[in-house]
């Protein structure tokens, strides 16, 4: 498995919880400095990615994947739809 693929794995299934950097190294059996980095470099990529949605956000210790400001927009539709009356959603 490749590193980037575990870190991205990881904080995707952490949700909106997020990880703290100490666990991080913990389950990927690496030195924090070198998850660090590797979340600095996940980062550049999702940033230099015109087309990716995605970021880390670092919050003191702790790296939370989010989606970029300029999608927030579409999001909020999103939430705001009632999922019980959503025209996407197929009645049983």
């Amino acid at each position: 498995m490749d590193d980037m693929g575990q870190l991205e794995a990881l904080l995707f299934v952490a949700g909106d919880e997020g990880v703290q950097l100490e666990e991080l190294s913990f389950l990927m059996g690496q030195p924090e400095p070198e998850i660090y980095r590797l979340i600095q470099n996940l980062n550049e990529k999702y940033q230099e990615d015109l087309h990716s949605s995605l970021s880390v956000l670092e919050l003191g210790n702790h790296f939370i994947l989010a989606t970029k400001k300029k999608y927030a927009a579409i999001l909020k539709k999103l939430r705001e739809i009632p999922h019980s009356k959503s025209p996407f959603t197929s009645s049983s």
